[in-house]
């Protein structure tokens, strides 16, 4: 025996079957449905996230960050004394954030000078001398001082010796430094091994340095600047004209 199925049930089932479709477009299309883990919208979503949390006073939430067409923007700083813009374009301070975007985080810009501090060999040959005690500033309007104190075979320390110059960097080395008096003549010629340390290399030696090619003669980067000096020297005649 069949049963009847009344009009109104019929009726019912009707509108749920048409309604079905609309549901599951209003689920997939809801504005809190989660995104694509590897659509654009989440790593923009994602990139906004972590620039938020790093930024030191943020006004707006994550989901009304504007990712500019352009890309965020970069500041312009040499971020190291190895990088050639330092003394090129000198220290350059960070630009300001766009108002729609969180601020980036300061980037680190090196100081006016790098003091560097080692024992070289001795200029002169014989027994008078069994090393040199050297302080090296490079400044970044391409000057530099130094300080230079014989060590004698009993220990103790002659008075220093002040010199000062101009020093280039090569432009097909970066790493590679030659030291100038200030009537012209080479004094020496420096590596940068790391940020922190300049080898005296084994060409140099135009003053007549005893160097030994077995060694390596380092000085090494200070964590406070020495002036040597009252003021930072005057760069203008070390720059090219």
């Amino acid at each position: 025996m069949s049963r009847s199925v009344s009009p109104a049930l019929s009726l019912r089932f009707c509108l749920a079957g048409l309604l079905l479709p609309w549901v599951a477009a209003c689920q997939f299309y809801a504005p809190n449905a989660p995104v694509d883990p590897v659509s654009t919208e989440a790593v923009t979503q994602a990139e906004a996230a972590r620039l938020w949390q790093r930024g030191p006073s943020p006004i707006v939430s994550a989901s009304q960050i504007r990712i500019a067409t352009g890309g965020l923007p970069r500041a312009e700083a040499c971020v190291d004394w190895l990088d050639p813009c330092w003394e090129e374009k000198g220290i350059v301070a960070p630009a300001a954030p766009a108002p729609d975007l969180p601020q980036l985080p300061q980037v680190a810009t090196p100081a006016v000078a790098q003091t560097f501090r080692g024992v070289l060999p001795c200029l002169e040959t014989g027994d008078v001398c069994v090393g040199q005690q050297a302080v090296l500033t490079l400044f970044a309007n391409q000057a530099w001082r130094a300080r230079v104190s014989a060590i004698a075979p009993d220990g103790s320390v002659r008075d220093p010796i002040p010199l000062e110059g101009c020093w280039t960097r090569d432009p097909m080395a970066p790493r590679q430094f030659v030291l100038r008096l200030g009537n012209g003549n080479l004094l020496a010629q420096l590596e940068a091994t790391s940020n922190n340390q300049l080898r005296v290399r084994g060409d140099a030696g135009a003053q007549g340095a005893n160097l030994d090619s077995a060694l390596r003669y380092h000085l090494t980067r200070q964590p406070q600047v020495d002036w040597l000096g009252q003021a930072i020297p005057a760069g203008a005649q070390c720059r090219p004209s």
